[in-house]
């Protein structure tokens, strides 16, 4: 009996390693999965275009509603607040890489740029990433 609860015991910390516990947390309660979004680097940046993309980590239980970007001049895009470039639909399969020449810009201008996903519970922002155009 004592070999086998050591055992148990030996293994169970073993399924809680790295960034998600499938099975409980320290508080005692379950922790949920979470999809990722990564914000892809900038390229092909022109006077008043640049190239826009993120790619989400998930698996096929994940319902994402809304995929884009988000930009501002200030730092930490918000999807609510500042301009964003939406994509709606369900990601064909993980990951999912997505991008788009967006052809809006000012010249010479610093950017602050986002990728966000919004699930049926939240809205997850990748990194940021900055650029700025050309003259």
């Amino acid at each position: 009996m004592r070999i086998r609860l050591f055992i148990l015991l030996l293994f169970v910390p073993l399924l809680s390693i790295g960034q998600y516990n499938f099975f409980w947390s320290h508080t005692g309660e379950t922790e949920s999965y979470q999809p990722l979004i990564i914000t892809k680097t900038v390229t092909d940046i022109g006077s008043t275009s640049a190239n826009l993309g993120g790619t989400i980590y998930g698996n096929d239980n994940d319902t994402i509603l809304e995929y884009g970007m988000t930009v501002n001049e200030t730092g930490e895009p918000d999807r609510y607040y500042d301009w964003f470039r939406p994509w709606y639909g369900e990601p064909v399969s993980f990951p999912y890489s997505f991008s788009s020449t967006i052809s809006l810009f000012d010249r010479s201008t610093t950017y602050y740029v986002r990728a966000y996903i919004i699930t049926s519970e939240k809205i997850i922002y990748g990194d940021e990433k900055i650029f700025t155009t050309d003259d």
